[in-house]
Formats: C-alpha cells, sequence, structure tokens
C-alpha cells in the first residue's frame, strides 16, 4: 500500500474538480491510500459527501491544523496541487508546506494533463509552481495597495459626498425611484431579465431604471418593445471599466470613470438601489450612488467589498468558499426589496406571430416547412469555450446523416468568418444565419426548434429562457455557477481539475477541456433529450 496525501485549496465542489485527478491516480497507481487534505481557512465547509473518492478527508480551518495533519499522516508522497490562475489559499498551502521541510514533495498545476505527465515521467512542475506563487505574492501586495488605496479614496468621496447631500432637499410627493444595476455579459443580463420584470411588477407605480452594459442593453430594449407592458422608465448604457477589464487589477483612472458617471444618477436621488452582481467595485460604485436605500451584494473573498458592508443599508452577504449559481444573488437581492423569488417564472413566451415571421425568414432560406429544425449554436462569449470548426463540421455532417432534419447555424457578426468555415468543411446542407438575427429573432428561431447545441454563453441563457431543449458544451466554466435554468438540458463536459479558470488556459492554443469533448459525446447527448420528456445532466 501507498499512502499518497494530496493537498490542496479548493471550495464546495473539491470532489468535482478532483474526481478525474483520483481517477487517474488509482489507474496508474493500483495500491494508493489516498488522504486528501483541503484548506479551508478560517471556514468549516458543509458536510461534503467523499463517495468513496479518498480513504479519508480532512478539511482544516488553520495553520495548526493544517500542520498537525500532515504530522500525523507519514506519507509515502505528498502530492502538493496549486491552481494556474492563483486560488485563494495557494500561497499559504505552498509556504506551509516548504516551512515544514517535507520529503517526498511534489507540486503540480491542478490539471489532468500536468498529473499525467508527472505520473508517466516523475517529473514535477516546482520551478513553474515557484515562479508561480512569487508572481501571486507580488501580485497579492499590489492588489492590496490598490484596494486600501481605492478604499480611501471611495471613503473620503463617500464622506464628502454624505455631507453634501445632507443639505440636498427631497421632494415631496416625488415618484419613488429605482435603479437596478447590470453591467456585466449577455448571459448575466438574460438571466437577470425575468427578476427585473418581477421587481417591475411589484413597484409598478415606481419609476424603474435599469443601468447596463452595450451587451444588454440589446437585449432589454428587445425585450421592452416586444413586452405590453414597459418593463423600464429608462435604460442607461455604460461601460464599466471592472466588467471590461475582467481579472484585471483596476487603476487610478478606472476610478474616474466610475466617478465621472456618478454626478448624472446623483441628479435622480434613487429611493433604492439594487446591486446584485458579486464584484467589489460594483459594491462601492452602489455605495457613491447615494441612494436612499441600498441593497447590495458583499462577497466575502473581497476585501473591498467587506470594508463597504458598513455602508450598505442592507448587505447581502456572500460567504468564502461558496458555490452558488449566477440566478443566487438576484434572488437574494430581490427578496430584500420584497419580492417572491419564489414566484419568479425563469422563462418567456414566444407569441405565435413572431413564431410565423422566424417561419417567414426560413423559408427564403430554403428551409423546407414543417421539417424539424436543429439549431448549432457556434459563438462564444470567449475564444477558449468555442469548440473547433471540424468538430462543428463534422457533426452536422453526423447530424444529417442520422436526422431528417434541417440544421440551422446561428452566431453573431464576429463569428461570421468561423461560421462560414464550418460551412465550407462540412458536407451536408445548412442554413447560415450567422449574425443575421436580432436576439429577439434567435429567442422565436429557438422556441420553434427541437434542439439547441452551443457553449457556454449568452445563447445557451437564452435558450433556457424559452424553456428549449439544451447540449451545452461546458470547458472553462462552473457547471454549477452557470447551467441552464431550464427543463431539460445535457452538459457536455469533461472535467480536468481546472475548471474555473477565468478562461485563463494553462497551455496555448485549444483548450484541452473543450478539445476533449468528442462528436460522439454530443451526439449521445442529443439521443438522451430527444427521447425523454424531461432530463436535467450536470
Amino acid at each position: 500500500m501507498e499512502k499518497i496525501l494530496i493537498l490542496s485549496d479548493s471550495r464546495e465542489d473539491l470532489l468535482d474538480r478532483f474526481k478525474p485527478l483520483i481517477d487517474q491516480i488509482r489507474k496508474s497507481i493500483s495500491n494508493a491510500y489516498l488522504i486528501g487534505v483541503f484548506y479551508f481557512k478560517n471556514y468549516n465547509p458543509q458536510i461534503i459527501d467523499n463517495g468513496g473518492l479518498f480513504n479519508e478527508l480532512y478539511f482544516p480551518t488553520n495553520k495548526k491544523k493544517f500542520y498537525n495533519i500532515i504530522k500525523n499522516q507519514n506519507a509515502d508522497k505528498i502530492l502538493v496541487f496549486m491552481s494556474h490562475t492563483g486560488a485563494m489559499n495557494d500561497v499559504q498551502i505552498y509556504l506551509m508546506t516548504k516551512f515544514m521541510r517535507l520529503k517526498n514533495v511534489v507540486f503540480l498545476r491542478r490539471n489532468l494533463h500536468s498529473l499525467k505527465e508527472y505520473l508517466k515521467t516523475g517529473n514535477d512542475e516546482k520551478n513553474i509552481i515557484s515562479e508561480l506563487m512569487r508572481k501571486e505574492v507580488k501580485k497579492s501586495i499590489i492588489i492590496d495597495i490598490k484596494i486600501y488605496s481605492l478604499f480611501l479614496l471611495v471613503f473620503l468621496f463617500y464622506c464628502l459626498g454624505k455631507f453634501f447631500f445632507k443639505f440636498r432637499h427631497r421632494e415631496k410627493n416625488k415618484k419613488h425611484k429605482i435603479l437596478f444595476i447590470r453591467l456585466d455579459m449577455l448571459g448575466d443580463v438574460i438571466i437577470t431579465y425575468p427578476y427585473i420584470r418581477a421587481l417591475r411588477d411589484k413597484y409598478y407605480n415606481s419609476e424603474l431604471t435599469i443601468l447596463t452594459s452595450n451587451k444588454g442593453q440589446a437585449f432589454l430594449a428587445e425585450q421592452q418593445n416586444l413586452e405590453q407592458t414597459p418593463i423600464y422608465d429608462k435604460l442607461i448604457v455604460w461601460e464599466a471599466p471592472w466588467h471590461t477589464k475582467r481579472f484585471k487589477l483596476q487603476n487610478i483612472i478606472d476610478l474616474f470613470k466610475m466617478l465621472n458617471i456618478l454626478p448624472k444618477l446623483w441628479k435622480e436621488k434613487y429611493d433604492l438601489v439594487i446591486q446584485p452582481v458579486v464584484v467589489s467595485t460594483g459594491t462601492a460604485f452602489a455605495v457613491l450612488i447615494f441612494g436612499k436605500r441600498i441593497i447590495a451584494i458583499v462577497a466575502e473573498v473581497y476585501p473591498l467589498a467587506r470594508l463597504m458592508k458598513r455602508y450598505i443599508s442592507v448587505p447581502v452577504v456572500i460567504p468564502n468558499y461558496k458555490i452558488y449559481h449566477l440566478s443566487e444573488p438576484l434572488k437574494y437581492v430581490i427578496e430584500k426589496a420584497g419580492v417572491d423569488a419564489k414566484a419568479v417564472w425563469n422563462h418567456i413566451e414566444i407569441s405565435e406571430s413572431n413564431k410565423n415571421k422566424i417561419y417567414i425568414r426560413l423559408l427564403k432560406e430554403n428551409y423546407i416547412r414543417n421539417r424539424p429544425v436543429f439549431i448549432i449554436n457556434i459563438g462564444a462569449g470567449h475564444q477558449l469555450r468555442r469548440w473547433s470548426s471540424q468538430k462543428f463540421a463534422d457533426l452536422c455532417n453526423r447530424i444529417h446523416k442520422e436526422n431528417n432534419v434541417d440544421i440551422i447555424i446561428t452566431g453573431g457578426k464576429d463569428e461570421i468568418p468561423f461560421a462560414n468555415d464550418v460551412e465550407k468543411l462540412s458536407d451536408s446542407p445548412m442554413i447560415n444565419l450567422a449574425g443575421k438575427l436580432s436576439l429577439s429573432e434567435v429567442a422565436g428561431l429557438i422556441s420553434i426548434s427541437e434542439i439547441i447545441i452551443t457553449a457556454d454563453t449568452g445563447i445557451m441563457h437564452l435558450a433556457a429562457l424559452v424553456n428549449a431543449r439544451i447540449v451545452a458544451l461546458f470547458g472553462a466554466g462552473l457547471v454549477t455557477f452557470c447551467k441552464p435554468l431550464c427543463d431539460n438540458y445535457v452538459i457536455v463536459k469533461h472535467e480536468l481539475g481546472c475548471s474555473g479558470c477565468g478562461d485563463i488556459c494553462f497551455v496555448n492554443g485549444i483548450a484541452p477541456c473543450m478539445e476533449a469533448i468528442k462528436v460522439e459525446d454530443v451526439l449521445f447527448a442529443i439521443n438522451k433529450l430527444l427521447n425523454s420528456s424531461h432530463i436535467k445532466i450536470d
């Protein structure tokens, strides 16, 4: 028996992340006795069912417990897995392991490819990890300096603002005003739409303003035109630097860009400001709007958000390590605003007139009336989440060979060249509508289709809103975080232990997680959906 200790930082989804790694170790070392030690600093995780994955499993919550568990194990080998993007406690685990001067320690990036290479050659990634930790320490110092500098500046503006607004006269009998902030990606805005609609129904006499991004405004504006009653009264479009520069440190220019829009919002004198996004800069921004009442998410993982908590009327705290779905923070804030989140209807109905418009459009593209429609959405929110053009083409060929259906390709304007490549590589007929449809037309098209095959992107969430049957190809994204909110879907994913990387891959070129998805995997998922009336497979 070979006693192997596995050390890592993790979250509540640790078993999903580590299953492929543990399976590979047991495949290569038949007599392995595996002990998992996962560091949850100052946090007791909920009961995590081992499921037979490890022989023993421990969750130390401080350094002392961490040291004691490792000393008492007397392991033959210690595998230390680190995130290639820098996880919450990676630096501490690295330093604690070095401090203990342990023998037979192997440092690896937490992914299946690194593990396989080690098991095959015996070469670890000590030098790579050492450089990663050096950069992480440097980045942490810079982040801390920027966070506290930003907090001091925000605090200064907050104090000045409070002093100024203390003397500001609020008109009596004025209309109650609400500002709802949703500044990020299209898929996030689509998921948010039912909650905005529920907020509108609750506060039908109030003036509701939505502050959103360019990507979000197109969808909201289209829905406003389609709905019988207005969803909002005003729509303000603004590109927030903390969303346009995702995973980058904000600087003083970004701060002044944020401050530049505030005077426009101050003039409105909002009675209620709602900020439902787990982003610390967004939390600070909501505070500086100086609404009479502020409901905002406070993610404990972000120091700036924790510092701003005291200035929020109704803080909604997201604890460290929690794995949640995109819709959960929305439910929390909407409930604090007095809306029954359980009553929120997450689907929309497409009118018969809109469906007929889609049929007319398809007939112009040589569509055969009454033939079933399969949609293949080739778009992706990030290049690393896109399947290859050759695999899409092969999938089209197999679908056409095995089913009497019309294949329709969809995608955004930026994806027209990619869609054209798929069409050229495929031997089967298809209708290429990439870049030719509005979002409402895409929704109408999805509503008349048998099934949609798509990457983890905004169109997947649009398909869920229409309650379509979805085959979703997942790579870098976390399934728990952004799976479709509908009745019938199958997730196709090959976990490599590194999902949730924020679209920062550990290799150059095609992401291994997407490359691992085979045409046969997708065909199997399609058949599962077509042969079942109700199915959800994550």
